[in-house]
């Protein structure tokens, strides 16, 4: 035999030594066959889904139903029935079941000879809902067809009616007042839940039928606490305390107007309203804000000499506004609206100003005092003619008569000096020899003195001036001038030019 040829054995020995060796692993490796399911299984649990309908009670219901439940799954796990066949007897006994278990639980939470349900069964329900949701296909996180579709319908009703009654607790449990529109709503809310023919057989029914009285004894608690913020004003900024008040006004008018609450309600607010009353005003007339001319504090205010018309403004924000206490006598009103007065000021003739009068403005227990001061008249002379006569006798003298023409102006009654003062052409003053017909520090003059009878007086006076009193000793001609002055008080008032004269001896 060839060496090929013995190669070719060796090789194909080598494959089927290799493919047997396989085979054997396989075999040995390979699971147990799954027994057929036994008929009688499928039988014995077709038998107990058959037996749920209509007529058993709903411990019955549920008796079978856990013992169906039991069976599909307890088979599927000891594998006494396939996938498929698990499967498909968990559809059937869902499609059995549900129905059913809907229409006995909607019949008995509406049926009243069951007694009022509560907390309990809601809590039951809704956790057989989830166990039962979490089966193939009825889950929401998978795809339901067929007649799921049904079931999930059913399954949806009744979580409805839970969550009808989750819905309507809440509602109870929310009793704090807001507004008559908002208690409005929620008591047409309750009254819906009570009619309902599930919630209306609950625990609830009593408490949805009292919800009405417990609202308003919310809104009576809520004007009652209103009214304890307005009692205690102090406390609070008068903006806080007038917003509570017309918040209180409001909750008053909408409780005793309207008979939503029931037989119970409304009750008499009366008493508590006019104490309320009185506290704002005991608040405003305390908290109010007052200025005048922007001073909130009494204030220096000068008035002319001259009659006139002062308007003051006035910012307050209490509700009767201001007043106006006291004027004086020399002042009287001559309007006054919500910002503003205006007064009228008589004439001062008088040469002293008038202090210590004040205008008292007054809002609530606040005062802001106009402290007045008017200026005295403001007195003054004019000097209008200033003329000489000389070589006239007076009294057994010669001299010179000096003519002053005049006008004063508020200066009645007082008593005014005409001066006539005597100078050397070159300004140089005329000294006194004999201290008479000078001024006080020795200066020649000669002086007259007139009292104006009225506030603006025109007059004409003379002063006499005799030559000796010029003391001129040199002989011939001397130059020589003067001029006028009135004078009141010790105060010039006017002056006039200089008048040029000469003297011969």
């Amino acid at each position: 035999m060839k060496l090929s040829a013995k190669i070719i054995i060796l090789i194909s020995a080598i494959v089927f030594l290799a493919g047997m060796t396989l085979y054997l692993f396989r075999l040995i490796t390979k699971p147990p066959m799954a027994p057929e399911p036994d008929n009688q299984y499928i039988a014995a649990l077709d038998e107990d889904i058959d037996a749920i309908d209509n007529d058993l009670s709903p411990s019955e219901l549920n008796w079978l139903f856990r013992i169906a439940d039991n069976e599909v799954m307890l088979w599927q796990q000891n594998k006494l029935i396939g996938e498929k066949t698990h499967d498909k007897e968990q559809e059937n006994l869902l499609q059995t079941y549900i129905p059913i278990y809907t229409a006995t639980t909607k019949e008995r939470l509406s049926s009243s000879t069951n007694g009022h349900w509560g907390v309990s069964e809601r809590d039951e329900i809704t956790n057989h809902i989830s166990y039962l949701r979490s089966k193939k296909n009825l889950s929401y996180n998978n795809t339901v067809v067929g007649n799921y579709v049904d079931l999930n319908s059913d399954l949806n009703e009744l979580e409805s009616i839970c969550s009808d009654y989750n819905s309507a607790t809440n509602l109870l449990n929310y009793t704090n007042f807001e507004s008559l529109s908002n208690s409005r709503e929620r008591i047409n809310r309750a009254d819906e839940f009570r009619n309902d023919i599930y919630i209306g057989n609950s625990d609830l029914y009593y408490r949805l039928k009292n919800y009405p009285d417990n609202l308003g004894d919310a809104h009576y608690n809520y004007i009652d606490n209103l009214f304890s913020y307005i009692r205690n004003w102090r406390n609070y900024s008068l903006y806080t305390t007038e917003d509570n008040l017309d918040k209180f006004k409001t909750a008053c008018d909408e409780y005793s107007g309207t008979a939503i609450y029931g037989s119970n309600h409304p009750r008499s607010l009366g008493s508590m309203r006019s104490d309320a009353e009185d506290y704002m005003r005991y608040a405003y007339n305390e908290k109010c804000s007052l200025t005048v001319n922007d001073y909130s504090y009494n204030f220096s205010y000068t008035m002319e000499s001259s009659g006139r018309n002062y308007t003051f403004y006035v910012s307050t924000d209490h509700p009767d506004g201001y007043k106006i206490n006291s004027i004086p006598y020399f002042c009287s009103l001559e309007s006054k609206n919500s910002s503003s007065f205006t007064i009228h000021a008589s004439d001062n003739n008088s040469s002293s100003s008038r202090t210590g009068y004040y205008i008292s403005v007054t809002a609530g227990n606040k005062e802001v005092r106009i402290n007045l001061t008017q200026s005295a008249v403001q007195a003054s002379a004019s000097i209008t003619n200033v003329s000489t006569d000389h070589n006239v006798y007076q009294n057994g003298y010669k001299g010179m008569r000096i003519n002053v023409t005049f006008n004063a102006y508020n200066l009645s009654g007082q008593n005014l000096e005409i001066v006539a003062w005597f100078y050397y052409e070159n300004g140089t003053r005329l000294e006194d020899r004999n201290n008479s017909y000078h001024t006080t520090d020795g200066q020649v003059s000669a002086s007259t003195h007139y009292t104006p009878y009225s506030s603006s007086a025109s007059r004409t006076v003379s002063i006499f001036m005799p030559y000796d009193e010029l003391h001129i000793t040199r002989s011939g001609r001397t130059d020589l001038k003067y001029y006028v002055g009135i004078c009141n008080r010790g105060n010039h008032l006017t002056k006039s030019s200089y008048q040029s004269f000469y003297y011969t001896r």
